[in-house]
């Protein structure tokens, strides 16, 4: 495997963990968001149906009422049972436009929450059932999650793509660093690399050329001498 596949692959699985570390942290923390926002929302919804019902409730009115008053929202439903256990009126949550994926709705599910509140209605007894729903909420955490996973991604991408350009610049003055010293194995002290790029390509290209021209200057008086001694000797 070349070098270059090398450092691109190790570069890749850093990545990738990276971006699964990421998104299993996104994730953790979203399904914390979820069970928050439900708690706090079933929470809040329980004390006002409490608060509401601490008067004398004398007829079913008032708790159709408390029950309609949970229409459209969006963490609880709430549901009127008599003492048969048949739903009398119940609620229903604001429509999901955007639902979640199922993968991911099974993922950020937490556990439903339930109060029963029983009313000791004359001659009618009745109970107040108030369920949590993350529908809603799930839905808007995969927006959020959905978003900052495709910009972890980009960031991800982003980064592979200025890694192998400057990988490829790098092996390309590998390239001509390569021929430059081939050329001078084979006696071609004249070669010379271009002085450009960054500042540490820069510098061994000017290191190069004053290495290949040191050799020039050795091989023309190498030269000069070895004619000199041929003179010497023809005289003798």
């Amino acid at each position: 495997m070349s070098l270059q596949l090398r450092i691109i692959g190790s570069i890749a699985a850093l990545l990738l963990l990276t971006l699964l570390a990421g998104a299993a942290l996104l994730s953790l923390h979203a399904r914390d968001s979820v069970a928050r926002e439900v708690e706090t929302a079933f929470r809040g919804a329980e004390r006002s149906v409490g608060d509401t019902l601490k008067s004398d409730v004398e007829h079913t009115v008032t708790l159709r009422q408390v029950v309609a008053s949970f229409q459209g929202q969006r963490h609880v439903r709430a549901a009127l049972v008599n003492e048969k256990g048949a739903v009398i009126v119940q609620s229903q949550i604001a429509p999901v436009e955007n639902p979640a994926p199922a993968w991911f709705a099974r993922t950020m599910m937490p556990p439903t929450a339930t109060a029963r509140i029983p009313i000791a209605l004359p001659g009618f007894p009745c109970t107040v059932v108030l369920i949590s729903d993350p529908r809603s909420e799930i839905a808007d955490v995969w927006h959020h999650a959905r978003d900052s996973f495709r910009v972890m991604l980009f960031f991800c991408l982003a980064t592979m793509v200025v890694a192998a350009l400057a990988i490829s610049a790098a092996l390309r003055f590998l390239r001509k660093l390569e021929a430059g010293l081939l050329a001078i194995s084979k006696g071609r002290y004249d070669t010379r690399l271009k002085i450009e790029g960054p500042p540490e390509f820069a510098g061994l290209a000017r290191d190069f050329n004053h290495m290949a021209g040191r050799l020039d200057t050795f091989s023309r008086a190498n030269r000069q001498l070895y004619s000199q001694l041929q003179s010497v000797q023809e005289e003798e």
